[in-house]
């Protein structure tokens, strides 16, 4: 389990929390969502408490004020469609597992960084250290969890940042992260495939120039600041488009590569440039002023007054960072333009932004209360539809197979193949060999090719029913109108799971 890497993924703390959960419920889907759904809200409610630690004081004065603001954060990243896919498929259950080692994480590195005795502080550092790594061995994509430790002290030691000289003293913003950097190196190279990526079967032999990597990139991160404030149309995968048989190439000659590789490096330059603005306005007040108490309510004043650009500007940076392992610029995996499931782990810095502009309609007098509360129970009501109408084609095979014939091209089956599998797997037996069970495609997208398997015999009662499910599913007339309409082949029947 340490050392395999199949289908190039690296992550025996999540196969081990797989495996304890089939040996308790087996191949039993509701409780495997439950596992899901539980893990997901257990995560949900770790952001609160991260939310009201670090952040409540930026928020507002008012302790109930900052429990709000810290909720609706909270809430807002839980209740989001975009979370739909991690929660309703059963391969992204790293996801949920992993998420809770990340924020649990950084609540104890912020217990650290606020413990008055050595003993405390040694084992608030030690506890982070090993839930840091339980999240690398979950999804190594938790490696930018790095870069939350620096939003923290951003926000609760400051000083810890700016200036520069700080940072290589005993205990400094560096020097404390020297050891997380160890663990994340190691886990880097122990998870790394070993192969190149361009020659890789799972990637047809694609290999990304620069350019396209960089395009790739800034339109991940505006697609998914879209899909956060108005969400559509989710699914497994949004293909990367391909501009003949062998080749796949984006370039500037069209508004959807060009516009985000202009905006977003213009947005991210404001954004850090406001940040650090910011960070050294708060840094000088509170050295120029540290020796007095009334001088210290002043500068706390002067923190709060620009909490909300500063939060924002923070957000943004380090949304940024953290979403450097799954946009692209290092290729690996399934090349795909993005996926639901990669914004998982960075959406987690919409949570200070919501709590943040909470606390700033709360305290916006010119607007009534009643106004307040119509706006508030509004938004999370469509959030929470959106949620459940996005979850439904994860219902079952039929409903993500019928899905994703309707709106997505057949690269799709990336994400159908894990579920379909089992479906062929088990309604075949010894008897039949592997290579009839797959001689089962839809060709131009009108017939069926049936083969030994509809005649075998049944082994069992479940090889029974799904052989029975398989045969309704690939010729119900949803299927064909589908397929008939859109014109496409099934996707290949190959194992596969994504990263």
């Amino acid at each position: 389990m340490w050392e395999s890497k199949h289908l190039d993924v690296w992550e025996p703390v999540a196969w081990f929390l797989k495996a304890c959960v089939w040996s308790l419920f087996e191949l039993d889907a509701n409780r495997w969502l439950d596992v899901q759904v539980i893990s997901h809200a257990a995560g949900g409610s770790l952001l609160y408490l991260l939310c009201l630690r670090v952040f409540g004081e930026h928020f507002s004065p008012s302790r109930k004020v900052q429990a709000a603001a810290s909720l609706a954060g909270a809430a807002f990243w839980t209740l989001h469609p975009l979370r739909a896919e991690v929660v309703g498929w059963i391969s992204c259950i790293s996801y949920n597992f992993g998420v809770n080692f990340v924020v649990g994480s950084l609540l104890a590195y912020h217990s650290y960084l606020t413990a008055n005795n050595t003993v405390t502080k040694a084992a608030a550092y030690a506890t982070s250290l090993l839930f840091f790594f339980l999240a690398l061995a979950c999804k190594t994509p938790a490696i930018s969890t790095l870069f939350g430790f620096l939003f923290i002290d951003a926000f609760v030691k400051p000083k810890r940042l700016l200036p520069v000289k700080q940072w290589l003293s005993p205990f400094g913003a560096v020097t404390d992260k020297l050891a997380f950097v160890a663990v994340g190196v190691w886990v880097l190279f122990t998870a790394a495939p070993g192969d190149d990526p361009c020659e890789n079967p799972r990637t047809a032999g694609v290999c990304l120039t620069v350019k396209d990597r960089f395009i790739r990139a800034c339109w991940a991160l505006g697609f998914y600041v879209r899909m956060t404030l108005w969400p559509e149309q989710h699914m497994p995968h949004y293909a990367m488009e391909k501009h003949n048989d062998h080749e796949t190439s984006m370039d500037f000659d069209t508004a959807t590569y060009l516009l985000p590789s202009v905006v977003i490096p213009a947005v991210t330059a404001i954004a850090i440039g406001t940040f650090l603005t910011e960070l050294w306005r708060i840094t000088s007040s509170v050295q120029r002023d540290a020796p007095s108490p009334a001088s210290k309510a002043s500068a706390t004043a002067i923190q709060r007054q620009f909490s909300t650009s500063f939060i924002i500007s923070a957000a943004w940076v380090f949304y940024v960072t953290w979403s450097l392992p799954a946009i692209g610029i290092v290729q690996h995996g399934v090349l795909t333009m993005g996926a639901d499931r990669y914004h998982y782990l960075p959406a987690l810095v919409v949570a200070p932004v919501v709590g943040a502009l909470y606390s700033k309609l709360h305290h916006a007098p010119a607007i009534p209360c009643i106004s307040k509360a119509v706006v508030g129970v509004s938004i999370f009501a469509i959030l929470v539809l959106l949620t459940r109408a996005a979850s439904r084609p994860w219902t079952n095979t039929v409903s993500l197979y019928t899905n994703a014939q309707r709106f997505r091209a057949t690269n799709t089956g990336f994400a159908l193949n894990n579920f379909g599998y089992w479906y062929v797997d088990s309604a075949c037996s010894l008897h039949l060999r592997r290579k009839q069970c797959f001689d089962m495609v839809v060709t131009a997208g009108t017939t069926v090719k049936k083969t030994g398997l509809w005649r075998l015999k049944c082994s069992s009662k479940r090889s029974c029913k799904s052989r029975t499910t398989l045969r309704e599913s690939l010729t119900s007339q949803t299927f064909l109108a589908t397929t008939r309409k859109t014109g496409r082949r099934r996707p290949n029947t190959t194992r596969s799971t994504s990263r």
